[in-house]
């Protein structure tokens, strides 16, 4: 009777072994290049998502018009340096309390008869409230990348609340209908009555329906 010889049954295992060792390493590496490149495009998609906070930063101007004591009133101006038409997002605290956005007044000149400003309704346009929540439910730039309102806050050792409200102020240029370039200085009324000081206005933009703080303004 004829038979095999047991080294070639050895042979043949070996080589099995191999090519499973080979293929389960293939497995192996593929797996670790697809987490790389996906970990490297989540970097470069934040890297990009904090330039672009950056820009919006250095592109938002806010300062101060006048503070007047008699009336507990703040006026703010808003500007976009590259003269773009948009809105402005804003979170204000003063005292320690995050105002509503039922305090805060934009300044439409079209509305304007007298060239006195706000003594009339129609003339200032109320903020609206894009979100009323949490501090959690808002992000902000930090150091080097992004962190959610409330971590930001504490940081910062700006007061923490239970809940807050994000306004949307309208440019001038879109309450007056202007297209193009806008040059023009969007006018803000803040009542600040029954608050002390110090007023911190926290500049935000809108990505894809989220707000990211991006900077904040202290008046004095």
């Amino acid at each position: 009777m004829s038979s095999f010889p047991i080294h070639a049954f050895s042979g043949e295992a070996t080589l099995t072994t191999t090519i499973l060792l080979i293929g389960v390493a293939l497995v192996i590496g593929i797996g670790i290049l697809s987490y790389v490149a996906a970990t490297l495009g989540n970097y470069r998609s934040q890297l990009d998502l904090v330039n672009t906070f950056r820009y919006e930063a250095g592109n938002i101007y806010v300062n101060t018009i006048l503070y007047d004591n008699s009336t507990s009133t703040l006026w703010l101006l808003f500007k976009r340096l590259d003269g773009s038409i948009g809105n402005y997002y804003v979170i204000i605290e003063s005292g320690g309390v995050y105002l509503n956005c039922s305090r805060i007044r934009v300044y439409n000149p079209l509305n304007d008869t007298n060239g006195v400003l706000c003594d009339d309704q129609e003339e200032c346009v109320t903020a609206s409230t894009v979100y009323s929540g949490g501090l959690k439910g808002v992000y902000a730039l930090y150091s080097s990348g992004v962190t959610n309102f409330e971590s930001y806050a504490r940081a910062q050792g700006y007061p923490l609340a239970s809940s807050i409200q994000a306004c949307r102020i309208p440019s001038v240029c879109i309450l007056t209908g202007k297209r193009g370039v806008c040059s023009d200085n969007t006018i803000v009324r803040v009542d600040l009555s029954g608050l002390t000081l110090p007023v911190r206005i926290h500049v935000a933009v809108e990505y894809s329906g989220v707000l990211y703080v991006v900077g904040t303004y202290a008046p004095f």
